[in-house]
């Protein structure tokens, strides 16, 4: 239970910077992030006819639109990224983000089959011998990228999110950076998972 501690005192140490306002939102978003952590979500490519592209979203199980997962944030993943960027919005989500992604949409593959995560129970089956029992357990694993995270990972599904509430505002066919909406979004991806949920 020490990270539930450690999680405690980061919250107070952000309340006492805000009250002092050291720092503006968009640096207290980026500390609650770990750059180690991406959150991938794909928003476009209803038919893709690259083969190259198809397989990238097969192996990172993001067959159809809206599908999300999590990935580390390794060279080798950054490359595969680079590939699909312009069909995927991703980013460093918060640790809240992360929790209500689980609570919300969180959904695990038991036996091949999409399960419904009902109780800690069922997840300590599943992933008990890494020492991972209850949802608090995948969540902390998650969001620091953890030595079970590819095992975590494996037993959630992926994510199959709604459209952004209010739709897409900006063009999609354009990367972020240059204004538009797709690609590397660092920390504003949390605003995005929020109008998805």
């Amino acid at each position: 239970m020490g990270y539930l501690k450690a999680e405690r005192t980061a919250k107070r140490i952000k309340q006492t910077i805000l009250r002092t306002n050291i720092t503006d939102q968009s640096t207290k978003a980026a500390e609650d992030c770990n750059p180690k952590l991406l959150f991938v979500m794909r928003h476009a490519g209803k038919k893709i006819f690259d083969k190259t592209t198809s397989d990238i979203f097969r192996t990172l199980r993001m067959p159809s639109r809206h599908n999300a997962v999590f990935l580390e944030n390794t060279k080798e993943n950054q490359l595969l990224l680079r590939v699909i960027e312009p069909y995927v919005v991703y980013g460093n989500p918060s640790l809240s983000s992360v929790r209500e992604l689980v609570f919300k949409k969180g959904f695990a593959r038991i036996n091949g089959k999409k399960t419904a995560i009902q109780s800690n129970t069922m997840v300590e089956e599943q992933l008990g011998e890494k020492g991972v029992i209850c949802l608090e357990d995948i969540i902390h694993e998650i969001c620091t990228v953890g030595p079970n995270f590819a095992a975590v990972n494996q037993f959630l599904c992926s994510f199959a999110l709604s459209s952004p509430s209010n739709g897409w505002q900006k063009k999609v066919s354009v990367s972020y950076k240059r204004g538009g909406e797709y690609g590397d979004r660092g920390a504003a991806i949390n605003e995005l998972i929020a109008r998805c949920l």
